[in-house]
C-alpha cells in the first residue's frame, strides 16, 4: 500500500520491484494484505467495504503482485476485514489469494497479527482437493512440475535438461509445468536452446481440482526446488497418489519419509536416473506412491496436527508448574 493510494500506479510499480529482488534469488514479501488503511488502532480496526471497492481499489496491486510479479510471500495485515483478522481471514487468505489467485507461495503474520491458532490452522491444505482420479488414465511418459518459470530457486532447468536427455530413450516423454512462462524469458530461451519446445506444455489459473486432474493424468510428479519451505508440493503430489522424484533439501525429506525417489539438487544426471528407474519399474513405484497417499493422511491432517499442538501446549504448563492455572 506504500507504493502509492492509485491502484494502477501501484500495480505497475509493484511488478518489477518484485522481479528486480527475485532475480537475485532473494524471496520479495508483499504487505500488508489488506486493507491497512490507519495506524491508530489498526490492531483492532474492523474494514467494512463493498466487493466492488474491494477488487478495484484495495486489490489490484496485490493482484499484480501475485500474478505478474510471482511474489514468493504475503504479509497479512493487522487489522480485521468483515469480523475476522486478515492474517486468518476466509475471504482473503482461502477465497481469493488461494484459490482465485491459484497463490503457492507462503502467507506470514505481522508481529502479533495472528488472534485465532484454529483460523490460522484451517487455511491450509485440504487432502479432500488433492485426491487420485482413478477413472482418469494416465498418460505414458508424461512428467509434470508445479515449479514457477524463471524462478531459479525451483530449478526448472534440470527438470527440462532431464527432458531433453531422456527423449532419445522415451520418444513419447512431455512435461507439464504448471505455472506461467515469460515471453523471452530465461525458460523461454533455454526451451529453445534444447529444442524440446513440443515436449514441454504450460498450464496456468488452474483450480485446485484442476491441478489434481492433471496429477491423475501424469505418470510422474517431479519437486526439483533447491529450497522449499513448508513443501506443499510434495504433498499434493503425495496426496493425489503418483509416483514422485524431490529433491533431497530442507523440509522435503522429513515430509516425504520412504514414499518418494530423493535426488541431490541441481543434479540432472541424477533426476535422469530416477526417471529412467519409475518408467522401467511403473507397478512397483505405483505401490510405493498408493503407501505415499496413506502416509500423508496419517501424518498431515489437521486432527493429528491438533491433537499435536494441544499436547505441546499441556506440556509447556506442565514444564512451568501450572502457573497461573
Amino acid at each position: 500500500e506504500y507504493m502509492g493510494e492509485d491502484p494502477f500506479l501501484a500495480s505497475s510499480m509493484v511488478v518489477p520491484y518484485i522481479k528486480g529482488i527475485q532475480k537475485n534469488g532473494v524471496a520479495a514479501c508483499v504487505k500488508h494484505y489488506a486493507l491497512n488503511n490507519q495506524e491508530h488502532w489498526r490492531g483492532h480496526i474492523n474494514v467494512e467495504v463493498s466487493d466492488r471497492a474491494l477488487h478495484e481499489i484495495y486489490l489490484p496491486a496485490f493482484k499484480a503482485a501475485v500474478k505478474e510479479g510471482k511474489t514468493w510471500a504475503i504479509m497479512g495485515a493487522y487489522n480485521k476485514f468483515r469480523g475476522q483478522h486478515c492474517c486468518h481471514n476466509q475471504i482473503l487468505l482461502n477465497d481469493i489469494l488461494k484459490n482465485l489467485w491459484q497463490f503457492d507461495g507462503v502467507v506470514i503474520s505481522d508481529w502479533a497479527g495472528t488472534h485465532d491458532t484454529n483460523q490460522a490452522i484451517n487455511n491450509g491444505l485440504d487432502i479432500d482437493i488433492f485426491i487420485p482420479y482413478k477413472e482418469i488414465k494416465r498418460i505414458p511418459f508424461k512428467l509434470i512440475t508445479t515449479a514457477s518459470a524463471d524462478v531459479a530457486l525451483k530449478g526448472l532447468d534440470y527438470t527440462l535438461k532431464s527432458l531433453f536427455a531422456l527423449a532419445k530413450e522415451f520418444p513419447e516423454i512431455s512435461l507439464l509445468v504448471i505455472g506461467k512462462m515469460k515471453n523471452d524469458g530465461h525458460t523461454s530461451r533455454l526451451i529453445d536452446e534444447l529444442s524440446i519446445q513440443d515436449r514441454v506444455t504450460f498450464k496456468t489459473d488452474l483450480t485446485k481440482e484442476e491441478i489434481a486432474k492433471e496429477y491423475a493424468s501424469s505418470s510422474i510428479a517431479i519437486v526439483s526446488s533447491l529450497y522449499e519451505g513448508f513443501g506443499y508440493p510434495v504433498i499434493e503430489a503425495m496426496s493425489c497418489e503418483i509416483p514422485l522424484i524431490a529433491t533431497n533439501t530442507a523440509s522435503i525429506p522429513e515430509l516425504v519419509g520412504e514414499f518418494a525417489n530423493l535426488i541431490t539438487p541441481k543434479s540432472e544426471n541424477e533426476l535422469s536416473e530416477s526417471i529412467k528407474s519409475i518408467f522401467n519399474n511403473y507397478q512397483e513405484f505405483e505401490k510405493i506412491a498408493e503407501s505415499g497417499r496413506q502416509h500423508i493422511i496419517d501424518n498431515f491432517n489437521w486432527l493429528k496436527i491438533t491433537l499435536e499442538y494441544e499436547e505441546m501446549i499441556f506440556k509447556t504448563i506442565q514444564d512451568f508448574k501450572n502457573a497461573n492455572l
